[in-house]
């Protein structure tokens, strides 16, 4: 496989249909919103992820019916209390990506525990965004051989899995495949309208505020460059994809692009020379006031990087909690870090 710096390179993600793929797939199916695995039922059988949502939710406003919800957090706060992600980590495994759904029940994790040299996918549930993660297993049927998975995320207009898959001499590249009750519902296919960048493609993240396909091609020349491609009125197309250009510099790798879901802030990694850079590939970050605007110059999330590689997995729906990964231990962890409460004023 391809490196990243000292860890093994952000393998890419591949799906193949098998029947196997059964208490994932059930959980796919959209219902109203952008449900995506651990939909708004959470896990198979249960009213437990209702609930937690419910009990989660931003308090009301004290100031009049009419007034907008208090937030959660000050997002121009610095993170803090960075931790494994409860449940996740095992000592001798590398997990280097998640697909985490909007009610934070269910995570989808790319990683080696299963011993071999290609990352897969196991997934896990909880039942209330405060508690860990439990029965980690292996979703059979992700991955064949010579395959390696990484970078997921879920598409809930056409209720398509999203994924970047890297094979033995094969370049990079992002599929998709349609799910329902069950299981995947159809072979999993190239998305041809994001190759016109790049030589290869992946780090995909599907921004709900667009909506858009975010992911980074690699340009010769420039290394990993982010891009992001606009969804047509079809369920199957998006429009040419357009380079995120504030965000890359032409010399250096941008890559692992997440963006929160009011597109105000986006996070990524880079191997920047910088005054401010720590180590390897560090986590990056830039806000702007408006989801269809340009956003301002990045700057370094020096409280979530180190002297190792660090990129972004998830932000949670209120951009309070930010799940990245890094590999400070000498093992690709997945963490969470959350923004402390507004300061009374």
């Amino acid at each position: 496989m391809a490196r990243r710096g000292n860890l093994a390179f952000l393998a890419v993600v591949a799906i193949s249909a098998a029947p196997s793929f059964v208490v994932a797939c059930s959980t796919f199916s959209e219902t109203g919103s952008d449900a995506g695995p651990g939909s708004p039922d959470g896990a198979p059988g249960s009213d437990a992820a209702t609930d937690a949502v419910v009990e989660t939710a931003p308090p009301p406003s004290d100031v009049g019916a009419d007034a907008p919800p208090k937030p959660r957090c000050d997002r121009n706060a610095a993170f803090v209390g960075a931790l494994p992600v409860p449940g996740i980590p095992i000592p001798t495994a590398n997990d280097y990506s998640a697909y985490v759904s909007p009610d934070e029940l269910y995570i989808l994790v790319s990683t080696d525990r299963d011993g071999s040299s290609y990352t897969h996918y196991y997934e896990a549930f909880r039942t209330d965004s405060t508690l860990p993660f439990v029965g980690m297993r292996k979703l059979m049927g992700f991955g064949g051989a010579g395959e390696s998975d990484e970078t997921p995320t879920f598409r809930p207009k056409s209720n398509t899995f999203v994924y970047c898959r890297e094979q033995v001499s094969i370049p990079a590249a992002i599929f998709g495949v349609p799910m329902a009750d069950g299981g995947a519902s159809g072979t999993p296919l190239p998305i041809t309208d994001l190759k016109s960048v790049g030589d290869r493609q992946c780090h995909v993240h599907y921004a709900r505020h667009a909506p858009e396909l975010w992911f980074s091609a690699f340009v010769p020349g420039a290394g990993w460059q982010i891009y992001r491609a606009r969804e047509k009125a079809a369920l199957d197309g998006f429009d040419p994809p357009v380079p995120v250009s504030e965000l890359n510099n032409g010399v250096s790798d941008s890559w692992v692009p997440v963006v929160s879901d009011d597109g105000l802030t986006v996070y990524f990694g880079s191997n920047r020379a910088d005054p401010a850079a720590l180590g390897l590939h560090d986590l990056w970050m830039a806000t702007r006031s408006d989801p269809n605007g340009t956003f301002g110059a990045p700057r370094l999330v020096s409280e979530l990087s180190s002297a190792a590689d660090e990129w972004p997995a998830f932000a949670s729906a209120d951009d309070c909690r930010l799940y990245f990964v890094t590999g400070a231990s000498g093992k690709a962890r997945i963490m969470v870090a959350t923004r402390p409460a507004p300061t009374p004023k």
